[in-house]
């Protein structure tokens, strides 16, 4: 994370905010009428999310930018930026998911998108989903300046909008057989359709739709199968419905301020206050900060749990109730 102040407005902020949820919020002008810049290292403390003043800009080494690029504060603040305009060269590994995609986006089929093509997300005329050009044509044409590779790992979380956490999507071909074993007739044939997509490292790759159809589809005894092949789906955790009553599950971190001991990773915690500038110790004593802090107070089987949240909170790894 590199230090950063640029010029900002209250539209511009709110816009990004989710983005940065991780970060530690001290908003010193909540309208940004004085506040018109928005920095991430507040007293030099990398993380800490604040606007202000002009004339304290250029403090504690930060890069100053008079102009607003969203993508250039998130990447300052080592948030992965997604390009917009993309291309992505299909490989062995690769080339069953894009055409799966390429395919569901336009319903038609292609015999010329091969191995050695590159998918770019649009047709630089006519704004369709897809071109098919040659593994070079990006880096070549002048006209393709503005489109930036992606990685697979990238399609499938930003196109696929595969889940980041709970499911493997790439499986071993024996996982996959496994599948096949336990699954009904009427599915069969669909599993040994699964079953041809093997790549070089007899792995294979689905969607996130395929699998969720499956999960859909499948009665207890199969789902249980499922869930050793893919893991358990997770749902990403929306930070900002996060309140007092909200029902969780925290794991052990270095951001714990007391009592790492009690902490029991598979039961559930109820919090207590989220992100405030006050907190309560072990032993029962409420505290409040003078200095703008961000704590979040937990109860865990009768016990209280202290974290910081200054900077990451993700101690949370599920919640069971907002």
């Amino acid at each position: 994370m590199k230090p950063i102040a640029m010029r900002c407005t209250q539209k511009q902020f709110d816009k990004i905010k989710n983005k940065l949820s991780h970060l530690s919020f001290i908003m010193m002008d909540d309208d940004f009428t004085e506040g018109t810049y928005l920095i991430n290292n507040l007293s030099g403390v990398i993380g800490s999310i604040s606007n202000i003043e002009e004339e304290g800009k250029n403090s504690y080494d930060r890069t100053v930018f008079e102009e607003w690029d969203e993508d250039v504060f998130l990447e300052y603040c080592d948030v992965e930026v997604f390009p917009k305009d993309w291309y992505i060269e299909a490989t062995e590994e690769n080339f069953s998911v894009l055409d799966e995609w390429r395919f569901n986006q336009t319903g038609e089929k292609c015999t010329s998108f091969k191995v050695g093509k590159t998918l770019l997300s649009k047709h630089m005329y006519d704004v369709s989903y897809y071109y098919l050009g040659s593994a070079q044509a990006v880096t070549i044409d002048e006209d393709y300046k503005d489109y930036k590779r992606i990685t697979f790992d990238q399609f499938k979380k930003h196109v696929l909008k595969q889940p980041d956490m709970g499911q493997k999507l790439t499986v071993p071909i024996t996982e996959v057989k496994r599948i096949y074993d336990i699954a009904c007739s009427g599915w069969k044939k669909t599993i040994a359709d699964y079953l041809k997509r093997v790549d070089a490292n007899l792995d294979i790759t689905f969607t996130k739709v395929e699998v969720d159809t499956m999960f859909k589809a499948a009665n207890g005894s199969q789902t249980t199968v499922l869930e050793s092949v893919f893991g358990k789906k997770v749902p990403a955790i929306d930070y900002d419905r996060i309140t007092t009553g909200s029902v969780v599950k925290i794991r052990s971190t270095g951001q714990c301020i007391n009592d790492l001991g009690h902490i029991d990773e598979d039961e559930e915690a109820y919090v207590v206050f989220f992100k405030t500038p006050h907190g309560i110790f072990n032993d029962g004593e409420v505290f409040k900060t003078e200095h703008y802090g961000n704590y979040c107070t937990f109860i865990q089987n009768g016990k209280i749990i202290l974290f910081s949240a200054h900077t990451k909170i993700d101690y949370i790894t599920e919640v069971i109730s907002y």
